[in-house]
């Protein structure tokens, strides 16, 4: 078995750069183990430190406390740090990332919901708080789910909206589960007329939706021929690490060794974690 598709160095790989690296590849490193079940103790103990450290440090602070919710086995003990990221909501300088990270737990911002919906529903600009507030939404148990699910659908096959909202939209659907007919819908976009790396985040997220393979081959040579947009290597990693069973192992390993080569003028350490996880994913699907 080569390096690439090692399971014990990819896990390797993740447990360095969550002791040596700082602040958010920290997270997405300890998240990526936590999301593989693996090293939770490791996590934990890690992101109890960071919180003594950085408990007041605007914004990183949130990511320390989603990555605790995560890896606490007890759950009044989950509960604070889901109070934690409410309370700094309130408060305002965190309240953007505050607003994402609790989507991503599928946990809505307050129990106040008509407040809630009334706040963002009457929001005049399409900005990122107005998206991730919709997502919040969500997660409310009053929520109308197929309300809100038709306003995303509807900014983000609008011609005229903004690129980066396009791509918030595309992320936020990697995290929700859809109906089979609302993929379709999704599917059916024309997205050839939107900006390159518009395309590539949004047809990655068609990817990971294509959980039958209903649409496997036109999907990856429509992104295979983004390959020029900024980001495309990480991107296209983590979109066919599901895959497994149709991507040639060569092709995932190119990409690997592209994002882990640390001699390239392009390397980061946080695309060194998503190659890693993405591995690690292709070999729990791969039969």
């Amino acid at each position: 078995m080569t390096q690439t598709f090692s399971k014990e160095n990819n896990v390797q790989v993740l447990k360095d750069l969550l002791k040596e690296e700082e602040k958010w590849i920290k997270v997405h490193a300890a998240e990526f183990l936590l999301w593989e079940g693996l090293e939770n103790q490791v996590v934990y103990e890690e992101f109890k430190d960071q919180e003594i450290k950085y408990k007041d440090v605007f914004q990183y602070r949130i990511g320390i406390w989603r990555v605790l919710f995560q890896a606490s086995k007890d759950s009044i003990e989950k509960q604070s740090y889901i109070r934690k990221i409410q309370k700094a909501f309130e408060m305002g300088p965190d309240k953007l990332h505050a607003l994402e990270s609790l989507a991503k737990l599928k946990t809505p911002i307050s129990t106040d919901y008509l407040n809630f919906k009334s706040e963002i529903f009457q929001t005049k600009e399409i900005n990122p708080y107005y998206l991730y507030g919709l997502w919040n939404l969500y997660y409310f148990l009053e929520s109308e789910k197929e309300i809100i699910l038709e306003k995303l659908f509807e900014i983000l096959n609008n011609p005229n909206t903004d690129p980066q909202n396009k791509i918030i939209i595309s992320y936020i659907f990697r995290y929700i589960e859809l109906s089979e007919p609302f993929k379709n819908k999704l599917f059916a976009i024309d997205y050839s007329l939107w900006p390159k790396n518009s395309q590539l985040q949004f047809v990655a997220t068609l990817l990971m939706l294509d959980s039958e393979n209903h649409n496997f081959d036109i999907l990856m040579n429509g992104m295979m021929k983004l390959d020029e947009c900024e980001g495309y290597l990480s991107t296209a990693i983590l979109a066919i690490s599901t895959h497994s069973n149709k991507v040639g192992k060569s092709y995932i390993d190119f990409l690997y060794n592209k994002l882990i080569d640390q001699s390239s003028s392009n390397f980061n350490a946080d695309n060194k974690a998503t190659a890693a996880y993405s591995i690690l994913k292709f070999l729990h699907n791969y039969k």
